[in-house]
């Protein structure tokens, strides 16, 4: 369960990382001709292929004064994956990869991929790169829904949240995660009436919160991970209260 505008999703099937990041909301500059991205990540060493799915002719990519050029330029109509080359990277969420995109045309939906499988050939956008990479695509599990949507800082505010299975549903030992700003009340889950209480209120299926932990994604936020212990069938729903 992920309502932030910004996603990364990060990948690990004990091999192989695939880090799939959506540029729409990468941070662009006036006075610069580049969009920079931000790509905190869980602690990886070795070597990573560089892929992006884009309109433009002639990308550039910069990491750590490296530039990266398409090895081959597909000039057509559309988007498509250009390989960028290869780098040796450090990954941790202490110091997070600075990237910077040059030449983009339209990044609203262009998607930078990194990852440590040299055989992965990525096709589509995002929910096809989720199928290659899961076996199905994350908007088939389910949706979620977060209120308010919308509140004032520093503020009391309880959250609800709402998150409803997918026509696949959710088998047994399958994960959901909530992520929170830690700009809010650290989530806690023993004492109901200190801030940052946390609660499932509903659940179709069983359902036990496993971990509370800094984000994998980002230090900024904090993850709750769930598990549920049977199956959650198609359009099962899960409702969890916040207090921050």
């Amino acid at each position: 369960m992920n309502e932030r505008k910004y996603v990364s999703v990060y990948y690990d099937d004990s091999r192989d990382i695939y880090i799939v990041v959506p540029l729409r909301d990468a941070k662009s500059h006036p006075s610069r001709s580049s969009i920079d991205l931000l790509l905190p990540t869980r602690s990886f060493t070795g070597e990573c292929y560089l892929w992006i799915y884009t309109e433009a002719e002639h990308p550039v990519i910069k990491i750590e004064n490296e530039t990266f050029l398409p090895h081959e330029v597909v000039v057509r109509d559309g988007r498509r994956w250009l390989f960028m080359g290869k780098k040796y990277l450090k990954l941790n969420l202490a110091s997070p990869l600075v990237v910077s995109f040059f030449g983009l045309t339209d990044p609203s939906d262009d998607i930078f991929l990194i990852t440590s499988n040299k055989g992965f050939i990525p096709r589509g956008g995002l929910a096809d790169i989720e199928r290659q990479i899961l076996g199905y695509s994350r908007e088939s599990l389910g949706v979620s829904q977060i209120i308010p949507n919308v509140t004032t800082v520093g503020r009391p505010v309880k959250f609800k949240l709402i998150f409803t299975a997918g026509r696949t549903g959710i088998k047994r030992g399958g994960r959901i995660r909530l992520t929170i700003p830690r700009i809010f009340s650290n989530p806690q889950i023993k004492d109901p009436d200190g801030d940052g209480y946390l609660r499932i209120v509903k659940a179709d299926a069983q359902l036990e919160i496993i971990s509370i932990e800094v984000s994998r994604d980002s230090w900024e936020w904090v993850d709750i991970t769930a598990e549920f212990k049977e199956e959650l069938k198609p359009g099962g729903k899960v409702i969890i209260y916040y207090k921050a």
